[in-house]
């Protein structure tokens, strides 16, 4: 009995690891985002970079900094500030477009550090008084699908972990029961 609840923890504790590894965040066209990317003191001193896109082989770095020579960036739309205080390099996007909802990889020296998905929600359209707008267009086919949050994710992960603990148990409790009354 204590193997399988120390299975079963081992197996929650999994899932919600597996669950927060991926940060999730919304933010509205035409707004900013700021993507933090968080690192032990060890990576101080290396090369910190943002990537953009889902597939691995087609990812497209967006901006580096080389922290010996200096802590803030900017290039276009995007800087990144590395702030050695706080263990964290920040990238901001500002003038958000629809197509910059992505996939992002924080690098420090090659090395992926963390990942985040961001939504960009399309901005409200603004009427001014006296005008009238009339449009056939038909908003964008957007997913049913909710973005998750981590909180959201590891509610999921802790759910499923506890319905199989419920089921292994159920199990160990019929074939006792049966043994009890094949024995009888």
């Amino acid at each position: 009995m204590k193997k399988l609840i120390y299975i079963s923890l081992t197996l929650l504790c999994a899932a919600v690891c597996v669950g927060s590894a991926v940060k999730t965040m919304r933010a509205q066209e035409g707004g900013k985002a700021t993507i933090q990317c968080p690192h032990d003191q060890e990576w101080d001193t290396f090369p910190k970079y943002l990537s953009k896109g889902i597939d691995k082989n087609n990812r497209v770095k967006i901006i580096r900094i080389k922290s010996n020579v200096s802590r803030l960036i900017t290039r276009g739309r995007y800087s990144l500030y590395d702030e050695r205080e706080r263990r964290v390099f920040t990238v901001t996007i500002t003038n958000l477009t629809l197509q910059d909802a992505d996939t992002y990889w924080c690098f420090i020296n090659g090395k992926l550090k963390s990942k985040v998905k961001l939504t960009v929600d399309r901005a409200p359209v603004s009427v001014s008084p006296g005008s009238l707008l009339l449009s056939t267009r038909q908003p964008p086919n957007t997913s049913s699908m909710p973005v998750l949050g981590t909180s959201g994710i590891i509610l999921v992960c802790v759910s499923l972990a506890l319905l199989l603990l419920g089921l292994i148990l159920l199990l160990i409790y019929k074939r006792k029961r049966d043994r009890k009354a094949s024995s009888e």
